[in-house]
């Protein structure tokens, strides 16, 4: 059978929350931070939220035989600048810090707290999508029955600067959004996976173009991270009767990786019985991805 979108959650930072868009804050209940996350940051938090609110979609628990791929385009960013900058006043970075600094801190508290013990696999990119598409193909391939799929920020005014001074995003305008997109992904469900593709990244708006170009569904409803110049340029290669239903850019920002992965959320939730859509993610260093869904 075909992977297929079993259940969907989210976590929006509250100043960009819009309820004609169906989005809505999924932040959890005052005192339910399990211990294990009171040291981490923002990102665990995130992810965990929108892990939980993915499986209560689905109507099932979580099982230690599901697997999880985790996209994060800076880490636990805040954690990690606290760390290096004790390490350079004083020779000496806080043993408490160091471990939310690896990229894969994130994904191994949300298996921990939940109790998932199959494989966890961390994508450090902008794509978040591939998340996506990388748990279709574990699931495609009998890797996992049920693969779960997060993208995850969080926001720093230091990742923010170096967003605007890279000139990955233009001045003014919003960076990398914090919050958390989770799928998942398995066989049936409310969304039938029918394609997905993962590829490098692009480097000109003429080849970003050219990638959506082909194979287009009729008819279909899109949604996608267009965000950037390679974004904006994705955006004008579709075909000319294809309107952009939902971009995930102007909810998390036009950088980092929860774009990608919070429209494929949105597709989900929007498709009908035997409607199809398209989710575009176009990332200006980690890559690009497409996926086709079917409303079940």
């Amino acid at each position: 059978m075909k992977p297929g979108i079993l259940g969907i959650g989210w976590e929006v930072p509250r100043d960009r929350a819009d309820p004609d868009a169906g989005w809505r804050v999924a932040t959890a209940e005052p005192g339910s931070v399990p211990p294990r996350l009171r040291r981490s940051g923002a990102i665990a938090r995130h992810a965990l939220a929108a892990a939980r609110a993915a499986y209560r979609s689905a109507g099932v628990d979580p099982g230690p035989g599901d697997a999880i791929v985790f996209a994060t385009t800076d880490g636990g960013i805040a954690h990690s600048k606290k760390f290096f900058s004790g390490l350079s006043a004083d020779g000496c970075g806080s043993p408490l810090l160091f471990p939310e600094t690896v990229y894969n801190a994130p994904c191994s508290h949300v298996a921990a707290v939940l109790g998932i013990g199959g494989p966890a696999l961390t994508l450090v990119t902008d794509d978040g999508l591939s998340a996506v598409c990388e748990a279709a193909r574990m699931v495609a391939g009998g890797f996992a029955a049920r693969v779960l799929a997060i993208a995850a920020n969080e926001a720093d005014p230091m990742a923010s600067m170096a967003h605007r001074h890279w000139r990955v995003v233009r001045s003014g305008t919003n960076p990398a959004g914090e919050g958390a997109a989770a799928l998942l992904v398995g066989t049936g469900g409310m969304a039938r996976v029918e394609k997905w593709e993962s590829g490098p990244p692009v480097r000109t708006r003429a080849a970003c173009r050219e990638i959506f170009k082909s194979g287009f569904p009729a008819g279909a409803l899109v949604a996608g991270s267009f965000s950037g110049p390679l974004g904006r340029a994705a955006r004008r290669g579709l075909p000319g009767a294809a309107g952009v239903a939902f971009d995930a850019s102007g909810v998390f920002g036009e950088a980092g990786a929860v774009g990608g992965a919070a429209a494929a959320v949105w597709l989900s939730g929007h498709l009908e019985a035997g409607g199809c859509g398209v989710v575009f993610s176009c990332g200006y260093a980690g890559g690009n991805s497409s996926l086709c869904l079917t409303g079940a």
